[in-house]
């Protein structure tokens, strides 16, 4: 031992510490902190030592991920990574073993900060441990299933456990468990013993669960050692940070939190968001408890949750007497829902027992919030029994268990010191179900009444019962719980699990409402002597009930949702007012079942009322799944027997007809489904919807259906709803006692008043009448369609004045923010869209066709409403369409309502009025304007023709509009829409001018329409839509999809919202922005999009320039290009200009369809055979010949002659676009592009990557850079950004002794990563410069960021000093061919085919085949000339037309020399590459396989597209010395892959050598070694090789660098036993030391 009973020591050993106070000794793993032994009483170690260290002894927990939806979760062994010493004295020791997650930990760790500790003290013969978890907000959300601490001790020593006294004993082996001695029984833990290695113990069932406890009961239990006499027991003295409370039954001492018995509800689920940490201590709190027998009166408290009431008993001439609750538990525990204790695993509790005299007290509590809610005594509490009336039976005792309940004796063929249950079978597989029957008598009955039966479980797994009374046939039943529980109590021998007590009954002795508990379902309504006022023929849950109709995004079709809850809580509860929460809360597991909401419904009833209230709140959360929500209300199936009369207005009310009469053959189906009777007769404005209800004579009842307020509904005042499904009982809005914070009432509400006037020419006068209202903020009449927020409307007083109350706070469509208090908005004047005066106008402009003529009801239908009136226009007009002439026909007789189909012999055809006016002058100058307003659309196109019906083309055409169904549904109005000619969309632009150019846009989508200038009245093409003239967009891809456009989606960025930035006489900047959603997805780019246009005083050009944000929470997306176009006339711009040497005439875009053209390989490319202009004749159209570098794509433009206008844009910095300096753009509207590149410059976004990029802005004249005027905040100005500057230098050993200038080098910032990864970095920004002809380098105007040069840029300028860059050298270079510039612009580039009569080139690949029509090229070492003997790409032959083949080219070399012990380094440089395959050998063709090759590689099209360099890529080969001889050499550099013309390489090779140190004896030893490993499969061959290979480069530099004693040796003579050599030159690698001492 190493310490004594003085005191209590520390020791550290390796990879251990040990705590010692000479009793005992406990060793742990450090800094894993497993008890890998106990020393004690002469036994070495306690622990199994034929186990693994670590496990022995440990902490451990299982865990899923947030939506992992799988049995058994992941099991973390809570392995510490780091060891402290908190206390160190010599009375305590206190050890802590953490572990911190990172990112770099998610998915293979819980995402848990963890701290275990382990206390020793002096003088005492245990050890005490403890932890703390800790979730971070912003960890990943998880699932804790359990944690526990385990002990394995020595089976050879402890055979007698203990758990109770009633329940110790000595155990089988662990061995017997095993087959074949042991037999599995119903379950994985439970076997029989059929041959145990102790015979005492066969045919017992050997099983963990029948030493369960209550958590009560589990303090402690252990294990005993008769030799030498040692116990080993775990004892707990607090149960504070258990779950599930006293009764909760656990697997021993050692579980702190699980699922036994309870199933997965109790296993708590930690989100995104959450903070969390769990750990122990503190306070006490007492009280004193009385049971109450029922009485009039409820007085519970905070303590109702604690003894699970669920009721609200309404009862008359009881006895009131309150006795105390003697032994019932009390305790404290987190806030939550009645019961929810049981399964609340994230906090602690404390439970105690009520004495006979009902006091009780709970000590030592931790500070915090629980549900007594109190931190000092609380007095008696009063608790009320559920209860209904008299008892009349009662089977059992309300305790929560089955303990009462008849237990059995084992099956006698089980010799068992436990039990074991047993299944109902069939067969030896099959269960079937079971009806237990109960029977009971009645002396008396009272039909009039309503019983009441109360069903209390004490446990269930997966099971349903099903209720039914005298009839056992009955479908459905009377009552069914529908599939409940995993408690899986049953199986593992327990009496309780969780508790479950079904209906909850409000009542105020007036009222009294049932409501299924927990779902929230009305069940029953009972009221001046009628039992229930609902339909007890329904079901239960298909009586009172909320439920809404929703789809998943895309879906068209809706699916119900019942809206039932799973939990309930008690809100309220006083004398004056009850309020039930039923909730419902949404997780990934219910994806595609329910609706994505968290769900809160409300009831609420007050004293002395005979109604109640309900409301609910839906919250969808961010990241929830996107989906469609199609209705939702509230339902109530009233008794048909009963309620016969309905009101919904003064002027709609009536007797109806039953809901029999509706089936066949009763009704006879009309037109829709719901026509027989329709519901759809019934329907109101929501301005009127208020109250609807139905009446009944015997009994006097009348069920009324009140909504006090429309500021939850949608469409505004006079949108149609069905009837006024809502609220129950009039009262002053708002109400003052909805407990919900969610609802606002009057003192947090506020109000908006003022003026409404109507200007029409100069004349103002009130607008009498007229709907004033706030909504949430949108393009005019988007009210109409907003669901999502709030809307508050009221009507225009005589004198125009209005006044808006209870306004809750927000933002809405007057702009206003209503914070609680009173706006004045003054005088609001309305001018009506005028263009001049009104020659005729038919109808009243309300929105509706109320003043029209609406027919009577066709006489077949009997019928106290109307039906079928759009079925009228064909009798009215059987034979031609409606003729409207102005001035004599009146629109109230001779204007039918709405303009529908003519049905003729079952069929439908579409009608065509007509509207016929005078004009006695017409203005040939000037335009007319038609108005259209339709109150309502349902699956129609108007079109309108003027003069002439005949036109193939209308003058203006809606497409096809609407899905209102107004019409079938008998109303007057349903979306508003205001329709307008082709000539009168100037509302719908916006228009920028400065004198000397006027730009317009269209609004809201920002796509730029006309450009005007110098006597032009617009630039851009008139022929085109105005959408494809000026626009921004994008191509984009989901996640996954190959290549760069694969299923890409390529649109137009159009805009849904605009906004004025700046305006004043320097500036106009506008905003058209898109904000993304998931409804949108699969459709749109998940991006946010705020396109910028400037314009500046004096300036001849404007600006643009755009921000994308992608959200962290957003989907994951590919986006290959995105890019700004202008379309100008072709009639006028005909020259084009990229740069001083490449500008030219242009042919026209006609001249390449296929009349005047013929496609070539590639479907850009052309050969013009018939153009317009017959100068074009026989050159090849190809945009691609119009690439340029981003370094010199600063401005590409067009010219028009007559007048002379150039069209110019210019991009004042490259530091938006991706790819670095030398990566090939199309000309300058290219912002981001996968040319030149391929897949690997696609920018690919993953799920939760957040994103802000500005791109841009350019414009059409030179500027300064950066701006100073765009006014977005992600727009940086020049004192935001900051500057690098530096020398580059150049060492290389080879070739000079001292450092280099590297004159004309790029120098660049760009993202961190890995080398060369700014070639396909996409992300962020990057800004590049050249150096001078000393090195030197200059980078102004940086971002803030982190960059490649790994400085961080504030905005100030640094200074790098020298940078030092050394080339990969592995020895002298033998040859070199190229040179190393990335490119093939030192290669041979042949001119274009002479067939080809082009301005630029087309067609270079296929120069190949002209050069090298049989044979490869050839290229020798030191006579050819790489400029002229070295094709500038490699690529296939053509054979014929459609078929190519391979192609090997060959570099010849000589060596005098050979080493064949060495390695020689071939490096070979891509420029690029597009599907191609490099294979290289030597000296032997037919080498299978080759010595090296690079695979597929490469989509960089870069050949197609006339490009000399793509995506660099360099490969170092290394070739043994035994390939190469003395003399030629040849290397075989094979392009494999031949399917097209472009499958190619273009490529720059060199050659070097250095020695190999692996026949030293440190080389033969690592060889050997590695042998040695290779062969017991330590190491894998591939990384022996890489180790040989870094042996070599290490060995190489360290002689080169570090060895400081030379010695030359000329004209050695080296002597083996057959031959010698004479040398003229040696390097001693290596000696024997022992050489040294001779």
């Amino acid at each position: 031992m190493g310490g004594s009973q003085g005191g209590v020591q520390l020791l550290t050993q390796e990879g251990h510490v040990v705590l010692d106070n000479g009793i005992l000794q406990v060793t742990l793993s450090n800094p894993a902190g497993s008890v890998t032994g106990i020393q004690y009483n002469g036994v070495d170690n306690l622990l199994e030592v034929l186990n693994d260290e670590t496990n022995r002894g440990y902490w451990d927990l299982v865990w899923t991920g947030e939506g992992i939806i799988r049995k058994k979760g992941a099991l973390d062994r809570l392995e510490g990574t780091n060891m402290t010493v908190v206390v160190q004295t010599e009375d305590k020791v206190e050890l802590s073993f953490t572990r911190t997650w990172d990112l770099s930990l998610q998915g293979k760790v819980v995402p848990l900060n963890f701290d275990k500790r382990y206390v020793m003290l002096r003088g005492s013969s245990g050890f005490y441990t403890y932890a703390i978890y800790e979730h971070l907000k912003g960890y990943p959300a998880f699932v804790l299933a359990n944690t526990r601490v385990a002990f394995k001790l020595r089976k050879d020593k402890f055979h007698y456990m203990a758990i109770g006294d009633n329940r110790q004993r000595y155990m089988p082996l662990p061995d017997d468990r095993i087959p074949p001695r042991g037999q599995p029984l119903a379950y994985p833990e439970a076997v029989s013993l059929v041959d145990p290695i102790e015979p005492e113990f066969k045919g017992e069932v050997d099983d963990k669960y029948e030493y369960s406890c209550d958590g009560k009961d589990s303090n402690v239990h252990g294990w005993v050692s008769s030799d030498p006499p040692v116990g080993f027991w775990q004892i707990t003295p607090s149960a504070e940070f258990r779950t599930g409370g006293p009764t909760k039954q656990l697997l021993t001492s050692h579980v702190f939190h699980s699922t036994h018995y309870v199933g997965k509800d109790v296993m708590p689920t930690f989100s995104q968001d959450e903070q969390w940490k769990k750990v122990e201590l503190i306070p006490f709190h007492c009280g004193r408890m009385l049971k109450n027998r029922p009485s009039m009166k409820f007085k519970a408290g905070p303590m109702t949750s604690l003894l699970q009431k669920i009721s609200f008993p309404r009862l008359k001439g009881v006895l009131n007497k309150n006795i105390p609750a003697q032994g019932a538990y009390v305790g404290l525990a987190a806030p939550g829902d009645i019961g929810s204790w049981q399964l609340e695993a994230k906090g602690y509790q404390f439970w105690t027992q009520v004495d006979g005299e009902g006091l009780f007290t709970v000590k030592n509590i931790r500070p915090g919030d629980y549900n007594l809610y109190a931190t000092i005594a609380i007095g008696d509490l009063i608790y009320n029994p559920p209860k209904s009336g008299s008892t009349l039976w009662e089977i059992g005792v309300p305790d929560r268990t089955a303990a009462e309940f008849f237990v059995p004796d084992t099956n006698p063929r089980y010799i068992n010191k436990l039990y074991i249950n047993h299944d109902k079978k069939t067969n030896n597989n099959t269960y079937e179900g079971t009806t237990w029957q109960i029977k009971f008598q009645l002396d008396t009955l009272d039909k009039t009444g309503t019983y009441k039966l109360w069903l209390a479980l004490a446990t269930a797994n997966v099971a349903e019962l099903q209720v039914r009374v005298n009839d056992p046939s009955v479908n459905p039943p009377l009552f069914t719980t529908g599939v409940i529980g995993k408690d899986n109590t049953i199986a593992r021998h327990g009496i309780h699990g969780v508790y479950r007590l079904f209906n909850v009954v409000l009542d105020n002795g007036i009222l009294q409402v049932t409501l299924s508990n927990p779902a929230g379902q009305v069940t029953g309504i009972q009221y001046n002597g009628v039992d229930n006022l609902l339909d007890v023929e329904y079901l239960e849950d298909r009586r009172g009930y909320w439920d809404l109709v929703w789809s998943e995004e895309g879906v068209k079709k809706g699916e119900l949702d019942g809206l039932k809850g799973t939990k309930m809580s008690v809100v309220v509860e006083n004398e004056d007012k009850v309020e039930l929460s039923f909730t419902r809360t949404w997780d990934p597991s219910l994806r595609g079942k329910v609706v994505p909401l968290n769900l809160d419904k409300r009831f609420v009833m007050v004293r002395g009322s005979s109604g109640f209230y309900t409301y609910a709140i839906y919250e969808h959360l961010k990241g929830w799944p996107a989906f469609q929500l199609h209705n939702t209300r509230v339902a109530f199936k009233l008794r048909k027997e009963r309620f016969h009369y309905m009101a919904v207005a003064d002027n709609i009310q009536r007797y109806m007809p039953a809901q029999a009469d509706r089936e066949p053959p009763r009704g006879q189906p009309l037109a829709y489904p719901e026509a027989v009777d329709d519901k759809y007769e019934y329907s109101a404005d929501a301005k009127d919807n208020i109250v609807h209800g139905w009446v009944s004579s015997d009994p006097a009842v009348g069920f009324w259906q009140i909504t006090p307020s429309s500021e939850f509904r949608t469409g505004g005042p006079p949108k149609q709803l069905l009837t006024s499904h809502a609220i129950h009982e009039v009262q002053s809005w708002p109400y003052n006692f909805f407990a919900s914070k969610d609802f606002l009432s009057s003192a947090q509400r506020g109000t908006v008043s003022g003026r409404l006037l109507v200007r029409d020419s100069n004349n103002k006068k009130p607008a009498e009448g007229a709907y004033v209202g706030l909504a949430a903020p949108g393009e005019a009449g988007s009210w109409q369609l907003e669901a999502k927020g709030y809307q508050f409307w009221t009507t225009v007083h005589k004198d125009g004045s209005f006044t808006i109350k209870n306004i809750r706070p927000g933002q809405y469509n007057l702009y206003a923010y209503v914070p609680g208090g009173a706006i004045t908005t003054g005088d609001l004047i309305y001018e009506p869209p005028r263009n001049g005066s009104t020659l005729w106008e038919i109808g009243i402009p309300d929105r509706s066709a109320a003043e029209f003529f609406v027919p009577d009801t066709d006489a077949i239908y009997v019928n106290k409403l109307y039906y079928g009136l759009w079925e009228r226009y064909a009798e009215l007009y059987p034979r031609g369409d409606l003729v409207f002439t102005v001035g004599s026909s009146n629109y109230k007789t001779d204007w039918f309502f709405a303009q529908v189909t003519r049905k003729t012999n079952n069929k439908y055809q579409g009608t065509t009025w007509q509207i016929k006016f005078q004009l006695t002058h017409v203005d040939k100058s000037r335009t007319y304007k038609l108005r259209l307003a339709l109150a309502s659309a349902n699956l129609a196109n108007l079109e309108v023709r003027v003069n002439d019906p005949s036109k193939n083309r209308p003058l203006f055409s809606t497409g096809t509009i609407g899905k209102d169904n107004a019409i079938a549904r008998h109303g007057i109005h349903g979306i508003y829409r205001n329709c307008l000619t082709e000539t009168d969309m100037q509302w719908k632009q916006v228009v920028m001018d400065n004198g000397i150019l006027q730009v317009t846009l269209s609004k809201p989508d920002g796509i730029v329409t006309g450009i005007q200038y110098n006597g032009i009245s617009n630039l851009l093409e008139v022929r085109n839509e105005e959408s494809n003239r000026g626009y921004w967009d994008l191509v984009w891809s989901k996640e996954l999809t190959p290549g760069t456009t694969g299923i890409s989606y390529n649109f137009k960025i159009k805009g849904t919202s605009f906004r004025v930035i700046v305006e004043n006489e320097e500036q106009v900047e506008i905003s058209f922005t898109r904000t993304w959603d998931p409804s949108q997805e699969g459709q749109l780019a998940p991006l946010n999009i705020d396109k910028r246009f400037i314009m500046l005083r004096n300036s001849s050009g404007f600006y643009s320039y755009a921000i994308y944000e992608h959200l962290e929470e957003w989907p994951a997306f590919n986006l290959p290009q995105t890019r700004i176009v202008f379309k100008l006339r072709k009639d006028k711009f005909h020259f084009m200009a990229v740069a001083d040497n490449r500008q030219r005439f242009m042919p026209l875009p006609e001249d390449r369809l296929p009349r005047r053209s013929k496609f070539l390989a590639v479907p850009e490319a052309v050969l013009l055979v018939h153009p317009v202009e017959q100068e074009f004749k026989g050159e090849v159209d190809d945009k691609y010949q119009y690439s340029c570098e981003n370094k010199d794509l600063r401005v590409h433009g067009w010219i028009c002659s007559d007048p002379p206008v150039g069209f110019w844009q210019i991009t004042p910095s490259n530091e938006f676009r991706s790819g670095g300096p030398v990566k090939q753009n199309l000309t300058s509207h290219m912002f981001l592009s996968a040319h030149y590149a391929g897949e690997d410059m696609v920018l690919k976004f993953k799920s939760k990557e957040p994103w802000k990029k500005v791109f841009g802005p350019m414009l059409i004249e030179v500027e300064c850079w950066p701006y100073s005027f765009p006014a977005s905040e992600d727009f940086l100005t020049s004192d935001q950004r900051g500057s690098v500057c530096g020398r580059l230098q150049v060492r290389d050993r080879y070739i000079c002794d001292y450092d280099k200038p590297a004159i004309d080098a790029y120098v660049g910032l760009a993202p961190p990563g890995e080398v060369g990864s700014w070639q396909t970095e996409s992300k962020g920004y990057q800004f590049w410069t050249k150096t001078d002809l000393d090195g030197c380098f200059s980078i102004p105007d940086i971002r803030p960021g982190d960059y490649n040069l790994c400085a961080w840029i504030p905005g100030c300028d640094i200074d790098v000093g020298d940078v030092v860059y050394e080339p990969p050298r592995d020895g002298p270079t033998l040859w070199e061919i190229g040179f190393p510039d990335r490119s093939a612009a030192g290669f041979y580039v042949p001119d274009p085919d002479p067939k080809y009569i082009n301005k630029l080139y087309y067609g270079l690949w296929d120069r190949y085949t002209d050069l090298y029509p049989d044979e490869d090229l050839v290229f020798t070492v030191g006579t050819s000339d790489c400029t002229k003997d070295w094709f500038f790409a490699q690529v296939t032959r053509r054979k014929d037309e459609n078929t190519y083949e391979p192609t090997t080219w060959q570099i010849k070399f000589g060596l005098d020399n050979v080493q064949a012990n060495g390695t020689y380094n071939l490096r070979v440089a891509l420029a690029t590459a597009n599907v191609a395959e490099l294979q290289v050998r030597i000296n032997d063709f037919e080498a299978d396989p080759p010595l090296f090759t690079t695979g597929e590689t490469g989509h960089d099209n870069t050949i197609a597209r006339h490009g000399i360099h793509g995506l660099y890529r360099l490969y170092n080969i290394e070739v043994p010395g035994s390939q190469v001889v003395e003399g030629e050499n040849i290397i075989f550099l094979t392009q494999a892959m031949s399917t097209g013309p472009f499958n190619g390489v273009i490529s720059r090779r060199k050659m070097a050598t250095f020695e190999l140190y692996r026949r030293s004896t440190i080389g033969m030893c690592l060889t050997e070694t590695l042998d040695e490993m290779v062969q017991s499969g330590t190491l894998s061959p591939e990384l022996a090789i890489q180790v040989l290979v870094q042996f070599d480069k290490s060995m190489t530099e360290a002689l080169e660098s570090q060895v400081k004693s030379k010695v030359s040796i000329k004209d050695a003579v080296f002597k083996n036993e057959d031959t010698q050599e004479n040398v003229g030159r040696v390097k001693i690698v290596a000696c024997d030391s022992k050489l040294l001492g001779q």
